[in-house]
Parts: structure tokens; C-alpha cells; sequence
């Protein structure tokens, strides 16, 4: 065989990049032909791989990240596969798209200026939480927007409005081993989203009636990227959809009047100043002995040991998905937010219990929490 014989030959693609699909009955993995293009496949022609191997896209879709390959073949250039995991696509009642829609709606705030600070405690919403597990995905975009446009409306103008993403804004793959997954209304991709477009439409609202807006995030145990093994509190989902909105809102030149605060890396919580007030802020799954008692611990052992937290007069925290207010000291409070679902189907099964959903809101000035609203 002579040389150009020889340069003729098709390089075969790497090993494990074979074309077609592989489905377990529960999930699998769709690679593409080899092609000139490099471009990874919209939806739409996901679709058209998808149809061609088999499967109905009304049935299955791609989620979550698209692994890329690339090998040069003599005479031919350079070839390019991608390889992505597919998932049967969730029984629902709504359209992803006409619920993002519907987030962004324009809302009329007073304007009469105090000189307050209004805090909001977002968490536990639980996006992508099916309506048989306590939560419906439709339902609780609403009364995330419903409690934020109230908490907003509550007063006029404010110095300022501080956002506390307090974690576990989705309802994530990791829960009960992954067991939960078959009751999520979205898939993940779906669900991180959504979550985006809610905080991104909250951090506009509050712009609205605020001079300042302060922004920070916590990760949930429900945030958490995997638990296949240890990984530092800050590789978490609920961190990263906040941190996506901010680049979002610092490309667009829209950031001059917000500050963003995350933990530091590998830490669970957060310290900073709103307004003349010191919050600290953390989920709360680390707590042992319940929520308040577990709080106060966790408070007292960062106070003997001179940690940041102790500094602050608030510490807010999330996770048992009712809101409670505990004076802890004479300057210091501990504050639970509450959660969007009205329950947790899992645990109501178990021994009824049920929760009013709803976002804590307040007011702090010099240091101090007053006028405490569920809304």
C-alpha cells in the first residue's frame, strides 16, 4: 500500500464515541456522527439525532452537560462528536417556557423613601419539586413572585433591600440517594433555569425600590452537586445561580447599585454588614438539636471561638422549612425563613405535618430586626 493509499484511511474516533444511543430503561447517553462542525447541537437538533436513533423527542430530551470530542483525519481535517446524556422528559402540566414568561411581569412599587433596610430570606423553594411530593414547579414560581412583590410593597422607598438566597432554591438530584428524582416536575438543567430567571427578576424588583440592593447566597444540602463523595459546601448549585445572575447583571453594566457577598471557599456560611446591621448567613443542615437549639450551639461555638459570625446581631438560616424568630441575646436574633411548599409530602406521610408557605421579611435599623412579616 502506497502512501496516499495510506493518508486516504479514516482515523476511527476515540475510543467510547460510537455513534447511537445507550439506554438502561431509566437513563442514558446519545452520541453524535462524526462531523466537520465543532458547534455543539442546539435543542432543536438534538431533536433530529435524537428521532434518528429511535427515540421520541416528545418523550426524551438532553440534560445537563455535552461532553465534546475531536480527531484529525488525514485528507479530512479535523472530525468532531459530541456525546450527551438523555433522560425521559418529566410528566407536568405546564410548558418551561410560557412559566418563564410569566416571571417577568412589571410591578408598581410606592415611592416614599424610609430609611430602612428591608431584608428578604429566599430560600427553600424547592424549584422543579413535583406536586405530588408537596410542590408543583407552576405553583411555586408564583408564590416566589407573590411573596416578593409583597415583601416590596409592604413600606415605600428604601435606603436599601437586602436578598438573602438562603439555599436549596432547587429541589436537586441528590436527595434520598437520588431517589427523589422520579417526583421532580424539571430536569435539572430545567430547574437551574428557571432558578436563574427568579433570581435575576428579584434582584430587578428590588433595584425598583431601593437605593442599594445587597445580595448574598448560602448552598442547601439540596443545592449540593453530588454525595458520591466529600465536596467543599461551596460546589453547590445555589451558589452558582446567584453567581451567574451577578455576571449576568455585571455584563450588562446594571450592577453599580448591587453588592454581592458568597462564603469563602469550602465554608457554609457568610458574614457581612447591611446597612449598619452584621447578618451572618448559612442554610442550616449543619445544625445540630433542631433549629433553634441547634443555631444557638453553632452561634455560641463561633462566639467563644472569636469567628466572624460572632460579630453578627442576625443570623439567618433556612433548611426546617418553618420561620422562627428567637431573641437570642439582647442584640442578637436568630431568624428561620420558611419555604414555598405547604408540605413536605415525605415527612406529612410520616406525621402530618404541614407549613405555611412564605418568605420572612423585615426591617433592620442600627443593628436591630422589627417588623417581621411572612409574606
Amino acid at each position: 500500500m502506497n502512501i496516499d493509499a495510506l493518508k486516504s484511511l479514516n482515523t476511527p474516533a476515540p475510543t467510547g464515541w460510537t455513534p447511537g444511543v445507550q439506554w438502561d430503561g431509566e437513563q442514558g447517553f446519545v452520541t453524535t456522527q462524526p462531523s466537520a462542525d465543532p458547534d455543539t447541537p442546539r435543542d432543536e437538533r438534538w431533536d433530529e439525532v435524537l428521532q434518528r436513533f429511535g427515540l421520541d423527542p416528545e418523550r426524551y430530551m438532553v440534560d445537563g452537560p455535552v461532553r465534546h470530542s475531536a480527531w484529525d483525519v488525514p485528507g479530512s481535517g479535523v472530525q468532531h462528536s459530541h456525546r450527551a446524556k438523555i433522560v425521559e422528559r418529566p410528566e407536568r402540566t405546564f410548558d418551561v417556557e410560557d412559566l418563564l414568561d410569566t416571571i417577568w411581569t412589571d410591578v408598581a412599587y410606592p415611592d416614599n423613601p424610609r430609611a430602612e433596610w428591608r431584608t428578604i430570606q429566599i430560600g427553600d423553594t424547592h424549584l422543579a419539586k413535583g406536586a405530588l411530593d408537596g410542590g408543583g414547579t407552576d405553583k411555586l414560581i408564583a408564590r416566589w413572585q407573590n411573596s416578593v412583590t409583597e415583601a416590596l410593597g409592604l413600606g415605600d422607598h428604601y435606603e436599601g433591600i437586602h436578598l438573602a438566597f438562603m439555599g436549596d432554591l432547587i429541589e436537586g438530584e441528590v436527595s434520598q440517594g437520588g431517589a427523589n428524582i422520579a417526583g421532580n416536575d424539571l430536569t435539572l438543567t430545567e430547574s437551574l433555569r428557571v432558578a436563574r430567571h427568579l433570581v435575576s427578576w428579584t434582584v430587578q424588583e428590588a433595584l425598583k425600590v431601593g437605593n442599594e440592593v445587597i445580595v448574598s447566597a448560602v448552598g442547601g444540602n439540596h443545592g449540593q452537586t453530588t454525595r458520591v463523595q466529600n465536596r467543599p459546601h461551596t460546589d453547590n448549585h445555589d451558589i452558582d445561580v446567584v453567581s451567574a445572575v451577578q455576571q449576568a447583571f455585571e455584563l450588562s453594566g446594571l450592577d453599580e447599585r448591587i453588592t454581592w457577598y458568597y462564603p469563602e471557599e469550602g465554608a457554609n456560611h457568610v458574614v457581612y454588614e447591611v446597612g449598619g446591621t452584621v447578618f451572618a448567613s448559612t442554610h442550616g443542615h449543619t445544625f445540630k438539636g433542631g433549629p433553634v437549639a441547634g443555631a444557638a450551639k453553632w452561634w455560641s461555638g463561633m462566639c467563644a471561638s472569636n469567628r466572624p459570625a460572632a460579630a453578627a446581631q442576625v443570623l439567618m438560616a433556612g433548611h426546617f422549612h418553618s420561620p422562627v424568630i428567637q431573641n437570642f441575646t439582647s442584640d442578637k436574633w436568630i431568624c428561620f425563613g420558611g419555604a414555598l411548599e405547604d408540605q413536605s409530602t415525605w415527612i406529612h406521610e410520616q406525621n402530618g405535618t404541614t407549613s405555611k408557605p412564605g418568605m420572612l421579611t423585615y426591617v433592620t435599623r442600627d443593628g436591630e430586626p422589627f417588623e417581621f412579616s411572612i409574606v
